[in-house]
């Protein structure tokens, strides 16, 4: 365990961050693995109304940001925004990183720094890059679930589709399905709509609310729907995605930045 715990209660909007950069990083260098940081998110706006009723527009943001630019040498973008932005939804991706992938909250909370100094908008779905460790481990809870509630025989489906720039994603199984008065609890933190389901293979119970903190933390929406078949059984989780951009292939043939000495 570390000598010293240190908690930084930030937000990715926050400024201020640029100029305690160098003071982390400094007592990184003296004191290493005696120190362990901690990140808090404190929520700068949940929504832009809230920013509205104080009277705060985007020409205002633009002026503060001209003088702390001026002042303080910080490298922002000063241009006025075409509107202003919550930070709600950045602040909820770092904390799903720091819950269910920590060691890329660091590095998402940096990236997000970066992306609001180039002047994008915290609350966009594009702006908030989709996190693969998190992501993945998500997808891989749904399966997980729709494997303990088959039998041997039972089919289970993964398919995905995109329309313009939402992603779906459907994990459809052929078991007994969930009933009518759990459904809306599924993804509710220790809750599993067969208890003795749960006793005999075990689970913590935070299967599905794990899906839900990633998802929502993504922009996202995630809803299970039972049953599917004919027969009165089966589930289909469905993952909806905003803000999906296709990753085209670099080009082979491109020749890599030369390197200078420096």
């Amino acid at each position: 365990m570390a000598d010293v715990q240190i908690t930084e209660y930030t937000d990715p909007a926050c400024p201020w961050a640029y100029s305690a950069e160098p003071f982390r990083q400094r007592l990184n260098w003296l004191y290493g693995d005696r120190l362990e940081w901690q990140v808090r998110m404190v929520v700068l706006s949940e929504d832009t109304a809230e920013l509205a009723e104080r009277g705060f527009g985007v020409e205002q943001l633009s002026g503060a940001y001209r003088m702390i630019a001026r002042d303080h040498g910080m490298p922002i973008d000063t241009s006025v925004r075409r509107r202003l932005a919550a930070t709600l939804p950045a602040c909820r991706a770092v904390v799903a990183a720091r819950l269910h992938a920590p060691e890329g909250a660091r590095a998402l909370l940096r990236a997000l720094r970066v992306r609001n100094f180039a002047g994008e908008l915290l609350d966009a779905p594009g702006t908030i890059a989709a996190d693969g460790n998190t992501l993945a481990q998500a997808l891989d809870n749904v399966i997980e679930n729709a494997v303990s509630y088959t039998a041997p025989g039972d089919t289970i489906t993964v398919r995905a589709r995109t329309a313009g720039s939402t992603l779906t994603i459907e994990v459809i199984d052929t078991g007994p399905g969930i009933p009518e008065r759990a459904l809306a609890h599924v993804f509710d933190r220790f809750y599993r709509a067969d208890r003795g389901r749960s006793r005999a293979t075990g689970g913590s119970g935070l299967g599905l609310a794990i899906v839900r903190d990633v998802i929502e933390a993504h922009g996202g929406t995630v809803t299970a729907i039972s049953p599917v078949n004919a027969s009165g059984g089966g589930t289909r989780v469905q993952i909806t995605l905003p803000g999906y951009r296709r990753r085209t292939r670099p080009r082979t043939d491109a020749r890599p930045p030369s390197r200078q000495a420096s």
